[in-house]
């Protein structure tokens, strides 16, 4: 801002504009680790940011992603690292950060046998390593495991990330199903999470129906609608539901906490909002003429 207007330098000190600078807000990362793996530490996945100003050309980093990168040292000083690379890298940290944890619903459920079905692409992933950590644990420990299905979505294969470890935890059945959207390979059709979901239909289904299923999902919010609208169109297709049956059904399992969303995303656009105020309006009507056929075929009977 202050190079867009130079002549500002001359004219506010530099104590003045910090005191109209806005307070940093916390960011919020999840932890990427299990307790019962590493009780006294934990974990992070995260990306760095940068956006290229389209007007300008000039590039902006986010602030905290960029700090945390700045702040820590690769412990082998002999490997590369580019942009995308699935190398876990963290090492020596060289300056310290102010950090709380808080309590968080997004939590594998106590019955290790329940089925899982996990969507999380890029960093999105980060809570679900934790979740296979604690799978792992619990298979050593002589846990029976039940079926999980990951879906997993990235450029090409150098952006996969933590692929060395998801590939082993399916080796070993701490994933049973590991499913991977690859939207940049050279001379193929992008592909995303929605689109290999929709795929799978059948299997999708048929680990949702089981009352004991949960399903979680984290990432960018409109990956998490677009992945829901399939969910929402399996549950008709497959498994024969109407409209009416479909929204209640994942109402209920987002009321038993067994539909679980952790994702994050700019401030919705008037179209996609008045999208979804639409369809908020169209499943309350339809549940209302439900209603009312039902109670006309009580009085008739």
């Amino acid at each position: 801002l202050l190079e867009q207007f130079p002549l500002t330098t001359s004219k506010v000190s530099l104590a003045k504009f910090i005191e109209v600078l806005p307070r940093l807000k916390p960011r919020h990362y999840s932890i990427a680790s299990s307790s019962e793996m590493n009780p006294t530490k934990l974990q992070l996945s995260v990306g760095k940011l940068s956006i290229t100003h389209k007007s300008t050309g000039k590039s902006r980093h986010g602030v905290c992603s960029h700090f945390l990168a700045r702040s820590t040292t690769v412990a082998n000083s002999d490997t590369e690292v580019d942009a995308y690379s699935s190398a876990v890298v963290c090492a020596n940290v060289t300056s310290y950060v102010r950090l709380g944890i808080t309590r968080s619903t997004f939590r594998l459920p106590k019955d290790y046998k329940a089925p899982i079905i996990m969507v999380g692409p890029g960093t999105g992933i980060a809570p679900m390593l934790g979740f296979f950590q604690a799978r792992e644990k619990a298979k050593a420990d002589g846990f029976d495991l039940g079926p999980c299905t990951v879906f997993f979505g990235c450029r090409a294969e150098n952006d996969f990330l933590h692929s060395d470890r998801m590939r082993t935890w399916a080796k070993t059945g701490v994933i049973t199903d590991l499913q991977v959207a690859f939207s940049r390979l050279p001379g193929q059709p992008k592909e995303y999470v929605q689109h290999i979901v929709r795929k799978r239909r059948k299997k999708v289904w048929e680990m949702l129906s089981d009352p004991s299923c949960h399903y979680y999902i984290c990432g960018d919010s409109q990956m998490a609608e677009d992945v829901f609208d399939e969910l929402k169109a399996t549950s008709k297709l497959v498994g024969g539901l109407d409209h009416i049956g479909s929204v209640d059904f994942f109402r209920k399992m987002k009321n038993e906490r067994r539909y679980q969303t952790d994702t994050w995303g700019v401030v919705e656009k008037r179209d996609v909002a008045l999208k979804k105020l639409v369809e908020n309006r169209y499943n309350q009507s339809a549940r209302w003429l439900k209603d009312l056929e039902e109670d006309e075929k009580e009085e008739t009977s």
